[in-house]
């Protein structure tokens, strides 16, 4: 899988710009984007977390496509 034009590493030739075999692809969630550096949005409790704070639980989805057809987690046509 080739990266997005703004990734990777050019002119390497042993370092080509696509995701390897074995290779993997990481994705951060984050609350808002940017809120971390917008403290007026007032998302700070929902960032930042202490040894005393109720745990940290999240709920995503995510939906990935390849040349049009939409793949979801558990596969072909549930996306």
């Amino acid at each position: 899988m080739a990266l997005k034009s703004t990734q990777g590493l050019f002119n390497v030739s042993d370092r080509p710009r696509t995701i390897p075999q074995y290779g993997c692809i990481v994705m951060e969630v984050e609350d808002w984007i940017d809120a971390i550096n917008q403290p007026e949005w007032g998302r700070g409790k929902r960032q930042i977390y202490g040894p005393g704070d109720d745990p940290y639980v999240l709920q995503a989805s995510y939906k990935f496509s390849l040349n049009g057809t939409a793949v979801g987690l558990n596969g072909p046509g549930s996306g």
